[in-house]
């Protein structure tokens, strides 16, 4: 009992004294800038970020049209795939473009952070897509060149073929019997 009550005393003493308030505070504290940009850099290199995300995207396109005039058809499904999420990156890209202006216009660097980043975040994963599509009609998939296929046997194998005379290992036990008939077979007497 003694022991339970020093125990209660200590967690009392800890709260009290705010050693689990700073758990709390560290949750809330902004993230570090990895660079310290000015607005307008932040502005072109946005803006540069989603021209590159519409220029990826049209190429992206034009492999699967190639694709599809090819007949691959697992090339344009899986083309298909990535250029749907591109599709909608760039949709949420040029948004943040939008909002990062607006907020650049209303000096609100907290929003400006949030839009850039989010652009970020965006580019990150059209290039990440970019990867995937390359590798859905890349040369890896395709098998280019000349088939040629070689055989080989090993000299210790047989050279006839052990099917050709069956031998029995044992009699039939249907040899004694006679020729049944089935009653298709038996012709009527009348």
């Amino acid at each position: 009992m003694r022991n339970s009550k020093l125990i209660l005393a200590l967690c009392l003493a800890a709260v009290l004294s705010g050693a689990g308030a700073g758990a709390a505070t560290t949750a809330a504290l902004p993230l570090p800038k990895a660079e310290k940009l000015s607005h307008s850099e932040m502005l072109q290199r946005a803006m540069g970020m989603v021209e590159d995300m519409r220029s990826t995207l049209a190429a992206s396109v034009q492999k699967r049209d190639d694709a599809k005039a090819d007949g691959d058809l697992v090339a344009v499904n899986c083309v298909g795939l990535n250029l749907e999420a591109m599709r909608g990156l760039g949709k949420i890209s040029e948004l943040a473009l939008k909002a990062m202006q607006e907020a650049l216009a209303e000096k609100n660097d907290e929003l400006v952070n949030h839009e850039w980043q989010k652009i970020q975040i965006a580019k990150n994963q059209v290039d990440f897509r970019k990867g995937r599509v390359d590798e859905c009609v890349g040369e890896n998939v395709h098998f280019t060149g000349q088939f040629s296929a070689e055989a080989s046997i090993d000299p210790d194998i047989r050279p006839d073929d052990p099917t050709d005379d069956e031998v029995e290992a044992f009699d039939s036990i249907f040899a004694d019997q006679p020729e049944t008939e089935t009653p298709s077979d038996v012709t009527p007497s009348f």
